[in-house]
């Protein structure tokens, strides 16, 4: 079976989880490597066993050797190097979140559409054998009435920031904060699931003269009622709660949906295991792989990643914050 050749945009360590996940399908390929620094590249590159280098996104666009490219690169960066590849022909799997706001992601599906290519953005769980239960087993269950998604986790660079060391994760112009890290996990649950809410009450913390720290959002449903809540200033495991009329399922962790517990009325108890090994990144490779070859639609994705920047939109409106890359 033909691979996909993939060009790589970062060289951090989500690439790197990335590229991990990649030697785990067969249909994946390393062909390309970008970086804006060609010794970076140059090392980058060897460290995974490919020759060929950009320091241009538009060159690896043109590469005739790249049928698609993985961007990892900072939020505030997503639009502008999609939307040259995507021009140029080639498909996009962007790491999640898309961009940095609406209007971005409208103009990154346009050139998409116009070239006629795949944009499909790598939100982690949506894509897992986990998720995919919990999503089948939602008829089964409901009607749905109450869920709540957390995502906290104590960054190990908020303890820099402190100290005056202020990282990426903490750096609006790039587009990063706690909502757009990691809160976005939470709220994608939820919008992959039940969609857009017909009202969203927000409260989001700001660390002073930087970006939000943590925040909650509670979406009101026709049915349902949804609850996000996400910090990177705190953080301890906690069960997702999906609660429908017949049966509560308690999930961990929203990135990935690997551990369960179905909780039927009756009180009878069902344990659920679905390993994600290395983050389980491949599952997003190999359905990307397959809409690429038209063997599936990604209609469900693109409706679950415009809901979810409209929500996460609309927590920044109420919180009074925004990103440079608002203002485009």
């Amino acid at each position: 079976m033909k691979t996909l050749r993939f060009g790589v945009i970062g060289t951090n360590f989500i690439t790197d989880r990335f590229l991990l996940n990649g030697k785990k399908v067969p249909e994946f390929e390393l062909a390309a490597v970008y970086s804006r620094s060609e010794e970076r590249a140059r090392e980058y590159a060897a460290l995974h066993g490919v020759s060929k280098i950009f320091t241009s996104v538009e060159e690896m666009a043109a590469c005739e050797e790249v049928d698609a490219v993985y961007i990892g690169s900072p939020n505030s960066c997503h639009a502008d190097q999609a939307i040259s590849i995507l021009k140029a022909g080639k498909h996009v799997l962007c790491e999640k979140p898309m961009c940095s706001n609406y209007q971005e992601m409208e103009a990154m599906y346009a050139a998409a559409e116009s070239s006629g290519v795949v944009l499909l953005e790598a939100m982690r769980p949506w894509y897992t054998p986990g998720y995919q239960y919990v999503e089948s087993m939602l008829p089964e269950i409901g009607p749905i009435r109450h869920a709540t998604f957390y995502m906290c986790q104590y960054s190990s660079r908020y303890n820099n920031f402190k100290k005056g060391i202020i990282e990426n994760a903490f750096i609006r112009e790039l587009s990063n904060g706690a909502i757009m890290d990691i809160g976005c996990y939470a709220i994608g649950a939820m919008a992959k699931m039940f969609g857009m809410p017909s009202r969203i009450l927000a409260l989001t913390k700001i660390i002073p003269g930087s970006i939000d720290s943590h925040g909650a959002v509670l979406a009101e449903y026709e049915d349902l009622i949804g609850e996000c809540i996400y910090s990177k200033v705190s953080g301890e495991p906690l069960s997702n709660v999906i609660q429908g009329e017949k049966a509560t399922i308690l999930v961990s962790p929203v990135g990935s949906f690997e551990h369960m517990e179905i909780i039927w009325r009756d009180g009878t108890r069902e344990t659920k295991e679905f390993p994600a090994p290395d983050f389980g990144m491949n599952y997003e490779i190999e359905e990307f792989i397959r809409i690429c070859r038209g063997e599936k639609a990604a209609d469900a994705y693109i409706a679950a990643s415009r809901v979810t920047l409209q929500i996460m939109d609309e927590v920044r409106r109420q919180g009074g914050y925004d990103f440079p890359a608002d203002h485009k």
